[in-house]
């Protein structure tokens, strides 16, 4: 890992941890072992800071469930897929996850927009499945309003690993997986 992956990986457990305002330069620079003012050889500011992590989360999230996406399955295979991914990348970058679903609505709001954009982008994705999955009578009827409901709930469900996941936990992320797709699938299906 270089300095500047140290950078954000600190930056983003003590974001997670204290919250963005909370967390001072000093605290990531004492956390990593340099000098506050050596920081700025790496980032521009706090604010850039911020807006990276966030804006790294839902990139990496937004690959490989667009890779997903066009793949040549049944949509139900895709959600499936779609999910248990989601939800391992999540396990895998608890901090950052919890930056972006819980401090990113900090920064400015350009900045913020631009995150938005992503976030919209990602979650038309999940919503596309649903609506194929009806499209070709896997899941039942659906109106489109009904349709964001459904995936919003899929990710809220999802993204509340970030409030109560430990890895020393007594269920993998496979195990949770399965079960959150049990009641999502079944919550889907046609009668």
């Amino acid at each position: 890992m270089n300095r500047k992956e140290q950078i954000f990986k600190e930056a983003a457990k003590l974001f997670r941890k204290k919250g963005y305002h909370k967390t001072s330069m000093k605290d990531i620079s004492d956390n990593i072992g340099l000098l506050k003012g050596s920081l700025y050889y790496h980032i521009e500011s706090k604010e850039d800071l911020l807006y990276q992590i966030a804006l790294n989360a839902i990139t990496n999230y937004s690959k490989p469930l667009e890779n997903i996406c066009s793949e040549n399955i049944k949509p139900s295979k895709k959600l499936s897929k779609a999910v248990e991914t989601h939800l391992t990348l999540i396990c895998e970058h608890l901090d950052e996850t919890a930056v972006l679903i819980n401090e990113y609505y900090k920064l400015p709001k350009k900045l913020k927009k631009h995150i938005d954009d992503r976030i919209d982008e990602f979650e038309s994705l999940f919503e596309k499945i649903i609506y194929d999955g009806i499209q070709e009578g896997e899941f039942r009827k659906f109106d489109l309003e009904n349709i964001k409901i459904m995936s919003n709930g899929i990710l809220g469900m999802c993204n509340s690993l970030v409030r109560w996941y430990s890895q020393k936990g007594r269920f993998s992320t496979k195990e949770i997986a399965n079960q959150f797709l049990s009641m999502i699938l079944y919550g889907l299906r046609q009668s």
